[in-house]
């Protein structure tokens, strides 16, 4: 099957309309597109033909093997990225600062290349979402698909994050790993695998209200049955009670579309899987396009997101 990396921005802007049928507008994760305003309404155009795309759909993989593993190596060019330990602050580029501004306090996936550091990102939308006031305390989880990037993001978070702040690992390995709920008081972010986190709400009946703040490491893995898919189910049916539920902040690093989908299809793929998220934005690097360009590696093929 062939596919191409995309830049998103292009599937989601300067179209006159896009052709939905009823069954697909009905749909729980269309009714999420529209009702978090991801698109405008005017745009769409309600088919009476009940055609589904279903067979399209099962044709597009999002890129499995996109991940930021060593995004947190040594950088390549001295001091751009160092810790200033003294006010436990991150240095960051400006294309970093415009995803953080753009993502800080909705649900949102931000998509930028491999190398770029999102995990800093990340973290400083974390330390945002801490240092906020309000009168629920903040409760952070931090997904990864792994059990290794568990560890790693949870170093990462150990060296950026002031150490008022507790940060506890969770893995199939701990003894800890089903005792999720014994730990909230105890802790403010935790690190962990997504089936760690599905087994403590179908297991524990553990509401993922409880947290404000879910990152989903890689989150082109929210699709049909993956753990990440699941969670966001749960979370759905949740909001549609009307519980107030944490922010959602998705990471990844690009998005493939099968070559042979028609645009308005891809856009579909796209927006669908925003839905999936309940991401009301796509992030993408604009104003500092050129400054990534210098400090991510260029992709030896296809056309980088962002």
């Amino acid at each position: 099957m062939a596919l191409q990396e995309v830049d998103v921005k292009e599937y989601l802007v300067d179209w006159e309309s896009l052709s939905l049928t009823e069954e697909e507008v009905k749909s729980p994760v269309w009714k999420q597109i529209l009702d978090n305003n991801v698109i405008d309404r005017k745009y769409v155009h309600v088919s009476e033909e009940q055609e589904s795309i279903e067979d399209d759909l099962a044709n597009y993989t999002f890129e499995n093997d996109f991940s930021d593993e060593d995004e947190d190596s040594e950088p390549k060019t001295k001091g751009i990225y160092q810790f200033d330990r003294d006010v436990n602050t991150l240095k960051l580029r400006d294309y970093q600062k415009e995803l953080i501004c753009k993502a800080r306090g909705v649900n949102a996936v931000i998509c930028a290349p491999t190398g770029s550091g999102k995990t800093r990102v990340a973290t400083q939308i974390i330390l945002d979402h801490l240092q906020q006031p309000g009168e629920k305390k903040k409760k952070v989880v931090f997904l990864a698909t792994t059990v290794p990037l568990t560890m790693q993001q949870y170093n990462a978070l150990l060296k950026y994050l002031p150490e008022d702040y507790k940060i506890t690992p969770l893995n199939g390995q701990s003894k800890n790993s089903m005792s999720l709920e014994s730990l909230l008081d105890y802790n403010d972010i935790f690190v962990m695998t997504p089936m760690i986190l599905v087994n403590n709400v179908k297991n524990c009946n553990l509401k993922l209200d409880i947290f404000t703040l879910i990152v989903f490491d890689e989150c082109h893995h929210t699709r049909k049955e993956e753990p990440y898919n699941l969670l966001m189910t749960s979370y759905l049916k949740d909001k549609a009670q009307g519980l107030v539920m944490p922010q959602i902040l998705g990471l990844s690093a690009t998005i493939s579309i099968e070559e042979s989908l028609a645009v308005d299809q891809a856009r579909k793929v796209i927006l669908e899987f925003l839905g999936n998220l309940d991401a009301h934005y796509l992030v993408t690097v604009q104003d500092h396009i050129e400054e990534m360009n210098l400090a991510v590696p260029k992709p030896t093929d296809g056309y980088s997101v962002g």
